[in-house]
């Protein structure tokens, strides 16, 4: 078999192929060929590689939309533009050999690497593959396909990166997020690098080394570019480019002190919230592939775990502050009144004996209601509670919710109003008796003495929807997701006026997702709150 063979010509050119003879092997490269060159000729907007037909000057001919984005040149910047003056100066000369060694030979292929040249501040390593198809009626040109090769090295640098800075991390999560930051930053070559969080209501910035944020770390939370991931609850990252240009995102400390020209914002998710995020600054024009951003991706996603971490951490603390403060009180009542007896009994009155023994009574019942509630959080959180599903009645519960709190001793008026033709849901009776009792309990401790507290129960579509409406103060918009949350309270744990430990929300909340249902709160018009949930008919 007679054939043309390999050969190569110069150090940039790494492989060069032509087919030529009769065998059935060669008729099936062939073939194959000429797929490629239909490949080639449609250059499509889609296609996921940057690609280009030059002339035999290397001037483009035409080329689509990812190839003039690569060289930094606006859509339809790069026809009519010579391809050496992309190249890294020192490394022309040798491309141009192999290159015109190429425009000589009618069907070869070439294999080069370079560095590329992206505007002034950017260059990056990449090959290109060439095929000279100057003899196609359609294509007569070579066809270019540039492959970023640097990514391929900086991906494998990526993960060992990674890998070491697991090993780095350490126990607490408030270190590792600055840690985390550090180590992006040079991983990435930025100018600086900042972990931004919510807690709570407090905006927390964990920034790597070198940025002096003065008073911005609280005061000036508004002007940060993180919000925008942070506020809208962003699932996607935020790129911007031309920062410098545009004075209302120069807003941002970070990117004010840097003078910074490229923003990269990478979301945290947690729990279903976007509760961080990674953000990256740069002087320059910065780029990021593909496989940047899938490591970046990663990266979010282990910081979610810390974030786990530290919710866990933050409810223990919480849990001992709170059950410690919650506890302290009627156990110093019991404990006082239970000195008394023993010290006074003999010259206490009846009323007063009896009064006593029921201030006893009512701590040793607070008592065991702390108790009762984190044991029944404790139970559903490790998917001990069961839930024992049957036709419920919802009218018939309402009616022996409302019964309860008034023999509880609830001095507000109580009513409920149920539509007509309610019908039954698919619930466990007792679980939906104890959403109830909470939620009363709930309007009850914030209501004013006297002020009615009003339950009804509706049907809205394919769910029946109770509300439970009080007038109390109300609860700040920015508070009614969180008041669900384990241990949270519109008051500070450890100053608040009114018993309680922050559970009873939360375990409304797991019990009514348990239903596949939903709960939510609302300003009801005229002053107060109206607690809501719903389950499926």
């Amino acid at each position: 078999m007679k054939g043309k063979g390999i050969s190569v010509p110069g150090p940039s050119l790494l492989k060069q192929v032509s087919i030529c003879g009769s065998s059935p092997v060669t008729e099936a490269l062939k073939r194959h060929s000429e797929i490629l060159r239909r490949e080639y000729l449609s250059l499509a907007e889609s296609s996921y590689r940057p690609a280009a037909v030059l002339d035999a000057e290397g001037t483009v001919v035409r080329c689509n939309e990812l190839f003039a984005r690569v060289l930094g040149l606006e859509e339809g910047g790069a026809a009519g533009k010579n391809f050496f003056h992309f190249l890294d100066e020192e490394e022309r000369d040798s491309f141009n050999a192999s290159f015109r060694e190429l425009c000589q030979r009618a069907g070869y292929s070439l294999l080069a690497s370079f560095r590329l040249l992206c505007g002034a501040d950017l260059a990056f390593n990449a090959a290109a593959l060439l095929r000279n198809m100057a003899d196609h009626p359609e294509i007569g040109g070579i066809v270019l396909e540039i492959l970023d090769i640097s990514g391929c090295a900086r991906a494998k640098r990526t993960l060992d990166e990674i890998n070491r800075l697991f090993c780095r991390l350490g126990p607490d999560p408030g270190e590792n997020f600055g840690t985390i930051a550090c180590a992006v930053r040079e991983l990435f070559e930025a100018d600086s690098c900042c972990y931004f969080r919510w807690e709570k209501d407090r905006f927390q910035v964990y920034p790597s080394p070198g940025i002096p944020l003065g008073d911005a770390r609280v005061g000036a939370g508004g002007r940060f570019l993180a919000l925008r991931l942070l506020r809208r609850g962003a699932e996607e990252p935020l790129y911007i480019a031309g920062l410098s240009a545009r004075e209302e995102l120069l807003q941002d400390p970070v990117a004010r002190t840097l003078g910074a020209r490229t923003f990269y914002g990478q979301p945290v998710t947690h729990a279903g919230k976007t509760s961080g995020a990674l953000c990256l600054y740069h002087k320059n024009l910065r780029l990021y592939t593909r496989d940047e951003k899938d490591s970046l991706n990663l990266l979010a996603r282990f910081i979610s775990l810390e974030e786990a971490h530290r919710q866990h951490e933050m409810s223990l603390r919480d849990l001992i502050d709170v059950v410690s403060h919650e506890l302290r009180h009627p156990i110093s009542i019991i404990i006082g009144y239970a000195h008394t007896l023993k010290s006074h009994r003999d010259r206490l009155d009846q009323s007063t004996l009896e009064e006593i023994l029921e201030r006893i009574e009512n701590g040793a019942k607070r008592l065991e209601h702390t108790v009762s509630e984190i044991l029944e959080v404790s139970k559903l959180e490790k998917g001990m509670s069961a839930v024992r599903k049957e036709e419920v009645d919802l009218p018939s519960v309402l009616e022996r919710a409302v019964e309860e709190m008034r023999a509880k001793g609830v001095k507000n008026p109580l009513y409920v109003k149920a539509d007509k033709g309610l019908p039954p849901v698919s619930a466990d009776r007792e679980k939906i008796f104890k959403v109830l009792i909470i939620l009363l309990d709930n309007a009850a401790k914030y209501s004013p003495e006297g002020s009615p507290i009003e339950v009804h129960a509706q049907v809205h579509a394919d769910e029946v929807v109770v509300s439970v409406m009080d007038r109390g103060p109300g609860i700040p918009v920015e508070d009614r997701l969180l008041v669900f949350e384990k241990f949270y309270q519109v008051e500070e744990a450890m100053h608040h006026s009114l018993p309680g430990i922050g559970l009873g929300l939360y375990l409304a909340r797991e019990i009514v997702q348990v239903h596949e249902g939903r709960i939510w709160c609302t300003e009801r018009k005229g002053g107060g709150s109206v607690f809501r949930f719903a389950l499926p008919i």
